[in-house]
């Protein structure tokens, strides 16, 4: 068994499960700009949580991206149980007399109320819509979550217990309450064996608070059984009682715990996510998730010395853990690790479901975890088989390290650039107000690489706002002044090809042609070939040097990416009458129904481009001599061909729109349709292209 265990390590480090690349991960969402600049565009404070912000995941187990947005309902926090009455000196509030709730659940009473209001009018309290609150027999006003629920009525939202998911991300709408509530004290005051956790992870939990969230699914609910043809009423509880229920999350205090491992009870613990997913989702669906798998490999860290936790002991660190799991199901009660009095198995698995995993368990057990050749996640199994024909096939670790950096980047830099594009929408002031705030980031971050960062959002926002006005100017007939010039020249100095491209774009309209060719030249020498398009779907890799430093790391792939170029409606002028009708794809009821307002699918009401094809595009506009006009069309063609075998972006129908007008001015109608038609083939839906076809 020391032999697979310590072949089963190299893999996970293969994989990116090395100590090197968990630092990476940490270092882009600890230390995320993405977070703060959410915050400061929205009432909401954007915290990322989970695996993610853990390190603890890889590529082949396509974690999603946890998202806490934190709130201020202005309220206190009030436990619902009657056992509470007495723990007076925890709240330093009034006590509250209410039935039972469910465990791990609590009610939050409004801030501005402080005495019983059985008499009182809440329509004279001015504290918002009637129905957000409600008051109890003792006169408590307490809020209620329906309102939450409220926002996210939308089919391009899907909840998953607390939380909404939003494409790859999943989003729990949560008030934090600084003080951690008596039942969460239950870490500092059980029996231990004291190895783990540690005392720096005391000191510091005792400061973390809580996160009251959305409680999920604990109302009645409906199932059908096809193939019994069956039908099951779920009966929990009414929704007038779930609506004043909020979940109590200890975040804060668990991210603290998986900070406080070593990288061999992370393999581990990643391992048993893997076997999961792969073995034991497929018997009772998301019944058993990894917020299970996570509390036992807890539990089983406390109890095994930090000895037992190497390398070469990694298949019986896991059996260790499937053991735990295994005895919490005999029971049916999984207790949480940071939280007591609550059963994690409650309103989950059934008498049959556990029995159904005992069995499968306990075969991997007896097997001596025989199953690890048989995981295909991340080709754990093919890479633990010794078959030099199938190695050759899969990905180095140097190729895994440099992919995984450029995504992650790639995610990083991604999320701020479709917000400001989405913010474009409300207007010029709403982003001088985000460039004042970018600003006094700057003063925080006096140097490093987040500094880097922040100037290019800063220099991005710049560009988009001389680009409005310069729209402006061009549409009420006047010259696009110096100042405006100033600022767009300014927005170069990050060394983004999209600002040096709408710069372009500006002179190309106003027919300043001889400064848009300068320009456009200066772009054709910056890209080069080991660029990558930071918005394709695929993903890109980037080689990263050996000597790996998570900020030099960054700094370095960041260099290498090629962003999109957005122009919304603000910006109109600045950008070919052709182009504008990308901003107007909706032609139809049934497109205009398909449009979110979710930031991935900004192209419904902006025109997207990806800037090589548009650099062409805007050398052919620009040319006044036949062969350069010639030239442009050529690589443009070449791009356009690339698309169709094998190239996928989100930009791929703008860049057929673009080559089909390059058509249509050569007198080309006959080809012209045809690239009008390839556009709508890739995106049938809210496509430009009916417009050129039938306008």
């Amino acid at each position: 068994m020391d032999g697979i265990s310590v072949k089963l390590s190299q893999v996970m480090a293969d994989i990116g499960v090395a100590e090197d690349m968990v630092n990476f991960r940490r270092y882009v969402y600890l230390n995320g700009i993405v977070n703060t600049f959410f915050s400061s565009t929205s009432e909401m404070k954007c915290i990322v949580a989970g695996s993610q912000r853990e390190g603890s995941t890889t590529p082949g187990l396509m974690s999603d991206v946890d998202c806490i947005m934190q709130i201020d309902i202005k309220a206190d926090f009030f436990p619902l149980p009657d056992q509470y009455k007495y723990r007076l000196n925890l709240y330093k509030d009034k006590a509250l007399s209410f039935p039972q709730c469910c465990s791990v659940y609590c009610a939050i009473q409004h801030g501005k109320q402080m005495w019983p209001l059985m008499k009182r009018d809440m329509s004279k309290l001015n504290i918002g819509p009637q129905d957000n609150y409600c008051v109890s027999k003792g006169g408590r006003i307490l809020i209620t979550n329906g309102f939450l629920m409220a926002v996210f009525q939308s089919t391009t939202f899907k909840q998953r217990g607390p939380a909404f998911k939003v494409k790859n991300n999943d989003f729990v709408i949560a008030e934090f309450y600084k003080w951690l509530p008596f039942d969460c004290l239950v870490l500092f005051t059980r029996p231990k064996p004291g190895h783990w956790p540690k005392q720096t992870f005391f000191t510091k939990a005792r400061k973390c608070g809580v996160f009251l969230i959305l409680p999920g699914n604990i109302s009645h609910a409906f199932a059908y059984d096809s193939n019994r043809q069956t039908g099951t009423m779920n009966v929990k509880y009414p929704s007038e009682y779930v609506s004043l229920q909020w979940r109590v999350s200890t975040t804060q205090m668990e991210r603290l715990l998986m900070l406080d491992l070593n990288i061999q009870q992370l393999k581990t613990y990643i391992i048993t996510k893997m076997i999961r997913k792969q073995f034991l989702q497929p018997v009772v669906d998301d019944m058993l998730n990894t917020f299970h798998m996570k509390t036992a490999f807890l539990f089983t860290v406390e109890h095994f010395p930090e000895e037992l936790w190497r390398d070469d002991n990694l298949v019986q660190c896991v059996v260790f853990c499937l053991k735990t799991l295994r005895r919490f199901l005999k029971r049916r009660y999984c207790p949480h690790y940071t939280n007591a009095r609550v059963n994690l198995f409650a309103n989950k698995l059934q008498a049959r479901d556990c029995q159904a995993l005992i069995e499968k368990i306990t075969h991997m057990i007896n097997s001596k975890l025989i199953c690890i050749y048989d995981l295909h996640i991340d080709d754990v199994g093919a890479r633990l088989a010794i078959h030099p024909d199938t190695s050759a096939k899969l990905a180095s670790r140097i190729d895994n390290r440099s992919t995984i950096v450029t995504e992650l980047t790639r995610r990083f830099l991604l999320k701020p650039f479709n917000i400001i594009s989405f913010m474009c929408m409300s207007g010029k002031k709403h982003f001088e107000h985000v460039l004042k705030w970018l600003h006094i980031c700057l003063r925080r971050y006096k140097r490093g690489e987040y500094r880097s960062v922040l100037n290019l959002f800063v220099h991005q926002v710049q560009n988009t706002i001389a680009s409005m006005e310069a729209s402006s100017s061009i549409a009420n007939g006047r010259h696009v002044s110096k100042g405006i010039l100033d600022k767009y020249q300014s927005s170069l100095r990050s060394g983004n090809v999209a600002n040096y491209l709408k710069y372009a774009s500006m002179f190309a309209c106003t027919k300043q042609f001889n400064r848009a060719e300068s320009l456009l030249a200066k772009v054709e020498s910056i890209i080069t070939p080991d660029m990558a398009l930071a918005s394709t779907t695929q993903f890109i890799k980037i080689r990263i040097e050996d000597a790996f430093c998570p900020p030099i790391a960054f700094l370095q792939c960041m260099s290498k990416l090629l962003f999109d170029v957005y122009f919304t409606r603000h910006e109109a002028n600045c950008v070919s009458m052709h182009l504008q009708y990308e901003m107007y794809a909706t032609s139809s009821d049934g497109d205009t129904h398909n449009r979110s307002l979710d930031t991935d699918d900004l192209d419904m009401a902006n025109a997207i481009v990806s800037p090589v094809p548009f650099l062409y595009y805007l050398q052919y506009l620009s040319a006044r001599q036949r062969n350069e006009q010639k030239v442009a069309k050529s690589k443009l063609e070449k791009y356009c061909t690339q698309c169709v075998y094998g190239v996928t972006e989100r930009t791929v129908p703008s860049t057929f729109n673009m080559f089909g007008h390059i058509l249509e001015l050569e007198g080309q109608l006959h080809y012209a349709w045809i690239a009008y038609i390839a556009s709508i083939q890739v995106k049938p839906q809210c496509s430009a292209a009916y417009w050129h076809l039938f306008d």
